[in-house]
């Protein structure tokens, strides 16, 4: 099965959900009792799902299919795809929602946004046509540079970067009432920037959490919109390659590191 685990809240009621991180601080590889749990524990600086096989089903995901969410294709959906949602249940009601960083979680709620009927403005670093044009592949109304302002006001956005000035650039594409909400685990400082900005009850939050509930209500929403993840495998060994990959913006979607186990599988 696909484990991320990372700088999530992992108490015992908030375990079981993975997360998109740019940095996570972690143990071990243990095996434990007959459940066979495994926990995979790396010191990342940025968002890679991690696939590993473990040798016995968790009875409380018996209702999902373990043969597809040992694909590689599925470790994004536990990963950036609840962090993705999460931060999209955040950012409100609104339907104009800006995505800032189009990586692995963003590709993957842009689909579950238009699949309910949302109107996504994808923004990436200036100069990346190719990453414009995934976006609006996979929906995007808009897409352009992190540096425009979209055509109209936005209702919410969604800051995957780990770039705190996007902040306010963000805050300035969105309308009264509007939300953005920081969806990494870590982020560069924050200018300062007039409160104007702020004004007209405009707020600014992070995601922090993900809850059992978020996982159940993702890994059933996922095949009905279906989404389809794009992901680059590499090697456990090639892990700093990948994250070199991701730092200069080289990979579509999520980069996903594989066990040999589960290359063989």
């Amino acid at each position: 099965m696909p484990i991320c685990m990372g700088n999530a809240d992992q108490s015992e009621q908030h375990h079981r959900p993975g997360c998109e991180h740019w940095r996570c601080s972690c143990d071990d590889v243990t095996q434990e009792d007959d459940a066979s749990v495994l926990r995979v524990q790396f010191a990342l600086e940025l968002c890679v799902s991690i696939i590993v096989q473990a040798d016995a089903d968790d009875p409380e995901d018996d209702e999902h299919d373990h043969d597809k969410l040992n694909h590689p294709h599925a470790a994004p959906l536990r990963c950036a795809g609840l962090i993705g949602y999460r931060a999209c249940r955040m950012a409100g009601p609104g339907r104009r929602i800006g995505v800032y960083g189009f990586g692995a979680a963003a590709h993957i709620i842009t689909q579950v946004a238009c699949f309910r009927g949302y109107d996504v403005y994808a923004f990436t670093r200036p100069g990346d046509a190719a990453g414009q044009a995934f976006a609006r592949s996979l929906g995007a109304v808009w897409a352009g540079a992190s540096i425009e302002k979209p055509p109209v006001p936005l209702d919410a956005a969604i800051i995957f970067a780990p770039a705190g000035e996007l902040v306010p650039v963000a805050l300035r594409a969105v309308g009264k009432g509007g939300t953005v909400v920081c969806a990494g685990i870590h982020m560069s400082d924050i200018p300062s920037f007039p409160y104007e900005l702020l004004w007209e009850e405009r707020s600014v939050c992070s995601v922090a959490n993900l809850t059992r509930q978020d996982g159940a209500e993702f890994l059933a929403l996922a095949p009905r919109v279906p989404v389809h993840t794009e992901v680059q495998t590499f090697p456990l060994a090639e892990a700093n390659d990948a994250l070199a990959r991701l730092r200069s913006g080289k990979i579509q979607g999520a980069a996903v590191l594989v066990t040999d186990a589960t290359a063989s599988g």
